[in-house]
């Protein structure tokens, strides 16, 4: 089910790693930017675009509140509706949006200052056990520090690890950022890619982490894990989803147990090509759904394997 047409890019740089695999790009501003989503309904015009697939939290914020104006102008956005999108994007409202609808969420709390983080932070068995603190609004790993007392170093290539010590030091009372404390979760993770209509997932496709740098998975594999599935489409349906969404999950450490979301994406990921890999191409059913297209019955995904390596350009 391929679509043949041109691919443009955009990006604040001309020089982007994507516009050497495009038909064209264009520079536009950034997504956080007030400006961006005109710049992009005006290049859909020039360029006669279908079709829009925004790829950060920044681009889905901007578009998913413009959305009737590109469908004005015959575009389509593979995104979720703009309400489903701001209750799932920032990590504080999502899992409170979450748990008061009965959804099995980790512990986690929001604190307002440094005293509240320390509290927090303890009363989820620090320093014996590990903690989880991250920004409410990111992605990628961004700015997530894993808490642990016996921590020797502040860096390292699966992300930021420090004592609590340090964290509480070095912020400002006064600038105090918007923060998510969360319990440590160690078991399993999945990065689950889902196709919504109305809340009800037609089509997903389970991608567990072998390896991860940072936040983006590196090693994956697709494995049709039943608490997994189950989960996914439990929250999937709070939300009333409707497009590609990417769900984030993991177990906790020890036996028993079952997998808590962290993070959603309420938008396209990164690794969505493994969908077309294991025979159900996601993209392609979003693009389909997006167009207005009559749905195609979505295979179920084989279980395979997948990584992810760099390669460089010349030019």
């Amino acid at each position: 089910m391929p679509f043949v047409g041109d691919v443009i890019t955009v990006d604040m740089v001309p020089d982007a790693v994507g516009a050497f695999f495009a038909t064209r790009h264009h520079l536009v501003p950034a997504g956080s930017d007030p400006a961006y989503a005109d710049a992009v309904l005006e290049l859909c015009r020039r360029e006669r675009i279908s079709a829009v697939l925004p790829f950060s939290d920044e681009e889905v914020l901007s578009l998913c509140r413009h959305k009737d104006d590109f469908r004005a102008k015959g575009v389509a956005v593979l995104c979720p509706q703009q309400e489903a999108v701001e209750n799932s994007i920032y990590k504080d409202v999502m899992l409170a949006f979450l748990l008061a609808r009965g959804v099995p969420t980790p512990r986690f709390a929001v604190p307002h200052s440094r005293e509240e983080l320390v509290g927090a932070v303890r009363r989820f068995g620090y320093p014996g056990k590990k903690v989880v603190v991250k920004p409410a609004f990111g992605r990628g790993g961004r700015g997530v520090v894993v808490l642990d007392a016996r921590s020797g170093f502040l860096g390292g290539r699966s992300g930021l690890q420090a004592r609590l010590e340090w964290l509480a030091e070095s912020l400002d009372d006064a600038l105090f950022p918007r923060l998510v404390v969360m319990e440590y979760l160690g078991g399993e993770d999945y990065s689950v890619d889902c196709l919504c209509n109305d809340g009800k997932v037609v089509g997903i496709v389970p991608k567990k982490r072998l390896r991860a740098l940072g936040g983006p998975s590196q090693r994956g594999a697709v494995h049709l894990d039943g608490q997994v599935l189950d989960y996914a489409r439990e929250i999937a349906g709070a939300f009333g989803f409707t497009g590609n969404v990417n769900i984030q999950m993991r177990y906790p450490e020890g036996p028993g147990g079952a997998p808590l979301v962290y993070e959603i994406n309420p938008r396209l990921a990164g690794t969505i090509a493994a969908t077309a890999a294991c025979g159900a191409d996601l993209l392609a059913h979003g693009l389909r759904q997006a167009l207005g297209m009559a749905p195609e019955p979505i295979p179920a995904p084989r279980e395979i394997r997948f990584m992810r390596h760099f390669n460089e350009v010349y030019y």
